[in-house]
């Protein structure tokens, strides 16, 4: 006999019906881990800030290739400071964000520390000459510095790049940046899924572009075969 499913009713009987339903909640899984995330070149700007007199270092600064952070506190930091990135006068906001520090190790019960390392990510834009650190609320600036990214010294040195020193740097040359370009060099800093270049000469065109197009071909079928069994078969 068979079982009538009323309107806006939607059952998987059986253990066929089960596993359907696993299989299509693990392709669903699947299927929105190998969509990749979105990367753009950012600045990364490494700070050590110090709990005794509320001054902070730059550590370093680079340009590479990333997402930029948003930080937050939930309401538990011991100070907030506010990073400008500005122009070579000064008076041209580049880019800002605010920086909450806690000076605590989150241990049971939390232990105090004297210095904090943050790392902060913003996006890259090559106006951006100075950083100035303010502290809040008080308004004291407690880092004013040039952002020395390129020393234009004809030598591709660390911290420096294509995206960030062009003189000094080569396009598709091996600097920790990979720039996946069609220019015909494979940039030894990507990997043969970024960048077509890497492709080896003489493999039939979708050749070494990595298992992912097979990964998403798969994840695909089983998706579909998973809605069949669920919803259609009888």
């Amino acid at each position: 006999m068979r079982k009538t499913i009323r309107t806006g009713e939607i059952r998987a009987a059986g253990p066929l019906g089960g596993l359907a339903a696993i299989v299509l909640a693990a392709a669903i899984i699947l299927a929105m881990a190998i969509v990749p995330a979105s990367a753009a070149t950012v600045l990364e700007l490494n700070f050590m800030f110090h709990r005794a007199n509320g001054s902070a270092e730059l550590s370093s600064a680079s340009a590479m290739e990333g997402t930029e952070t948003i930080l937050s506190s939930n309401g538990e930091a011991d100070s907030r400071f506010l990073l400008e990135v500005t122009d070579d006068g000064g008076n041209k906001v580049v880019a800002a964000q605010e920086i909450p520090v806690s000076f605590y190790i989150l241990t049971e019960p939390p232990k105090p520390v004297e210095s904090v390392p943050v790392t902060v990510r913003i996006p890259f834009s090559s106006e951006e000459k100075k950083i100035r650190l303010t502290s809040l609320p008080s308004g004291d600036v407690v880092l004013l510095q040039d952002l020395s990214l390129c020393n234009r010294d004809s030598r591709c040195g660390p911290g420096e790049n294509h995206a960030s020193c062009g003189d000094d740097c080569k396009q598709g040359g091996k600097d920790g940046y990979c720039e996946p370009a069609r220019d015909g060099i494979c940039d030894p800093d990507c990997d043969i899924t970024a960048d077509a270049d890497c492709i080896p000469r003489g493999r039939p065109a979708g050749a070494g572009i990595g298992t992912a197009p097979i990964v998403i071909g798969a994840t695909l079928a089983g998706i579909a075969a998973a809605f069949y069994l669920i919803f259609f078969r009888k």
